[in-house]
C-alpha cells in the first residue's frame, strides 16, 4: 500500500523469522467476528390454514444471545378468490402475543387455478434465555395452506432461519 509506512513483524506468539498468520492465532470473538451459529427449519409438507385461526407453521430453538431471524411463508388458496395472509415470528405458538415482527400480504397472485401470496419477516432479537421462536400465520378468508414449495415447485419455500450475531 503506497503512502503508508511499512514495518516488518519480527515475532508473534513466540514465532520469529518470516512471520505469517497461522490457524488459531486469534478467535473470531477477539477480532469482532460474529459467532455465526445458524439454525433453520423449513416445512416439508403444506400446513393447512383455517380462516381467522392463527396457526404455528414451524419453529426453531435458540440459545440466549442476539439473533437475526428471517422467515418466509408462501400461502396458497385452492381457488381464484384472493385472500389476505399475515405471518409473524415470536415466542408463542399459534398466537401473535409477544410477536417480534410481522408481515401482511393483501390478496395474492392467481397462478394455474390457485392464488399465491408471500410473506417475508425479519428482525434482530436479543434473547436473555433459551427460547423457541415460532413462525405463525393466519389467513383472513377461506381455507388454504402454507406451501412447502413455490408455485414453480422449488422446495424450502416456507420456513424460518436464525443466525446468531452476538
Amino acid at each position: 500500500m503506497s503512502g503508508f509506512p511499512q514495518a516488518s513483524v519480527s515475532s508473534v506468539f513466540g514465532r520469529t523469522g518470516a512471520v505469517v498468520a497461522t490457524a488459531g492465532d486469534y478467535t473470531a470473538t477477539q477480532v469482532g467476528a460474529a459467532p455465526g451459529t445458524s439454525v433453520e427449519s423449513y416445512i416439508g409438507a403444506a400446513v393447512p390454514l383455517v380462516a381467522n385461526t392463527p396457526t404455528a407453521i414451524t419453529s426453531v430453538s435458540l440459545t440466549a444471545g442476539t439473533w437475526l431471524i428471517t422467515a418466509r411463508c408462501i400461502d396458497t388458496t385452492a381457488n381464484a378468490t384472493p385472500t389476505d395472509c399475515e405471518a409473524w415470528i415470536g415466542p408463542t405458538s399459534a398466537s401473535a402475543t409477544g410477536a417480534y415482527a410481522s408481515s401482511f400480504t393483501a390478496a395474492g397472485t392467481f397462478v394455474g387455478g390457485n392464488t399465491y401470496g408471500g410473506n417475508v419477516v425479519a428482525k434482530v432479537v436479543t434473547l436473555a434465555t433459551p427460547t423457541v421462536v415460532y413462525l405463525n400465520a393466519l389467513q383472513a378468508v377461506g381455507a388454504g395452506s402454507i406451501s412447502a414449495a413455490t408455485p414453480e415447485g422449488t422446495p424450502n419455500a416456507s420456513g424460518i432461519t436464525a443466525v446468531r450475531i452476538a
